[in-house]
């Protein structure tokens, strides 16, 4: 009969082996470069940051591709921000990285007050205009000034979180014909170029907003099951590729990885062994038998 505690056997020895390779380790790895650059959140429940996203002040930057940082609100909710030229901070509801979209909204529920000083051209991103039936369009308004009760304007929205009791806001689409109004109970405030026209009304600013991104183009990564990063050792300093990397845990911890933990006399028993100095060395997957007796270099 084999005795386990005693002199290892072959089965015994492979046992092992095998069980010791396909345990994890309860010791956590310090922080190395895939620790670095793993997926976070801003909160348990707040959307998922990786490539082409980082955060910032918490991850380097060649863990994100150019123009995606993203930051945490310094507030207790920890919020997930994105802030857009010029300073336009908006808040992230959604990230689909397969669709390379991005869900935002004013945290003050006015997105046109943050249009006054939106740059869209100057990010990464463009205004996402659904698809069809439910597509929208790009509209230019002008943004009037117009004392509170004036009525002869068009139809346009009246902006309410730009307005107050002495004055309405008012958006007037660009083509729209203005030589008929009686612009003494207005003045024009600026032209806004280019937006989802949706975004200028009040009922829509519970709803977020869309922007998608064009570059990089990490879809075939994601159809792959494959993650998207940053070629470090091409000379373009925006080159990405696919790379495997096994799904990490978003929690605050630290990852855990695979090691193999010795025994003692198994490296003596399993060390690799000949017949004679001149002959063949022998180690696995090979095995010198001994009479009833095995090693397993």
């Amino acid at each position: 009969m084999n005795n386990f505690m005693g002199v290892p056997t072959f089965q015994n020895l492979l046992f092992i082996f095998f069980f010791l390779l396909f345990t994890i380790s309860g010791k956590t790895d310090g922080a190395g470069p895939d620790d670095e650059c793993k997926p976070i959140r801003c909160k348990h429940n707040g959307p998922v940051i990786r490539f082409p996203f980082r955060l910032r002040d918490r991850q380097p930057t060649h863990c994100g591709y150019p123009g995606f940082e993203l930051s945490c609100t310094a507030d207790k909710k920890k919020h997930t921000l994105l802030e857009l030229p010029r300073s336009v901070k908006l808040l992230v509801k959604h990230i689909n990285y397969t669709n390379q979209q991005i869900q935002v909204y004013d945290p003050n529920k006015c997105f046109p007050r943050q249009i006054l000083n939106l740059n869209i051209s100057a990010s990464p991103f463009q205004f996402y205009l659904g698809s069809s039936p439910f597509n929208y369009e790009l509209e230019s308004f002008i943004f009037f000034n117009c004392s509170s009760g004036y009525n002869d304007h068009g139809g346009g929205p009246v902006i309410s979180c730009l307005s107050n009791q002495d004055y309405e806001i008012i958006a007037e689409r660009d083509k729209t014909e203005t030589s008929d109004w009686d612009l003494s109970y207005c003045k024009k405030m600026l032209d806004i170029p280019s937006v989802p026209d949706v975004i200028i009304y009040d009922y829509y600013q519970n709803i977020p907003t869309s922007l998608e991104w064009s570059k990089p183009m990490c879809a075939k990564c994601e159809a792959q099951g494959m993650e998207c990063v940053l070629d470090r050792n091409s000379s373009l300093a925006t080159q990405t590729k696919c790379l495997y990397i096994p799904k990490h845990s978003t929690s605050a911890g630290k990852s855990r990885k695979l090691v193999i933990t010795g025994i003692a006399g198994l490296d003596d028993v399993c060390k690799p062994i000949r017949c004679k100095d001149n002959g063949p060395t022998i180690r696995f997957p090979f095995r010198l038998k001994v009479g009833n007796r095995s090693t397993v270099p």
